[in-house]
């Protein structure tokens, strides 16, 4: 990742585009095109291909970020009425969440919108949270404290591995993942 992240700094620094550019320019010194005596314009005709590592190392999640486990709260202090938010593993993919907790917490364990949650049992569901502060319960990891990586970048790069392992996983009842799986993710 670190030669990845080389590799963007150095081609971001050869090719300055101004923040207003758009996603469609392309930005081509007249010399080049005056050069070529063709002055069709087709962006393609002037695009060029930075030539990068074909093989880049292989780390894992865990190198990269850490984990936070959700915390086993007294789900008798659950309810609908009254207290702070609460994320179950159902509440994952609908990315909202019901059920308030009425008892005491560690800031800790508040999620806030953007950071990246997994759910460990059933289906190894991630998402990046956006209903609002809530709890992580237990069942449900967080990742955080990223370390030479994007967060979206993992984000990505986590869905296919864990549908397989959610594939390759046997049970009798609830199938489940654990953070030594996540973090061992390549």
């Amino acid at each position: 990742l670190p030669c990845a992240l080389e590799a963007i700094k150095e081609y971001k620094a050869k090719h300055v585009i101004p923040a207003n550019a758009g996603i469609q320019a392309l930005l081509v010194p007249k010399e080049k095109i005056a050069a070529s005596g063709d002055y069709n314009l087709s962006m393609d005709r002037f695009r060029e291909t930075l030539a990068v590592q074909q093989h880049w190392p292989m780390a894992k999640v865990g190198d990269h970020c850490e984990f936070l486990s959700g915390f086993p709260f007294d789900s008798s202090l659950f309810n609908d009425e009254k207290g702070f938010p609460v994320i179950r593993i159902r509440n994952i993919k609908t990315g909202k969440t019901e059920t308030l907790y009425d008892g005491q917490y560690e800031e800790k364990y508040v999620v806030h919108n953007g950071d990246y949650i997994i759910g460990m049992d059933g289906e190894f569901n991630v998402t990046r949270w956006a209903g609002g502060p809530a709890l992580l319960n237990q069942r449900v990891v967080k990742l955080h404290s990223f370390k030479g990586v994007i967060g979206d970048y993992l984000y990505w790069v986590v869905q296919e591995p864990l549908k397989k392992i959610e594939e390759d996983t046997y049970a009798v009842t609830v199938k489940h993942i654990s953070n030594k799986q996540i973090a061992g993710i390549q």
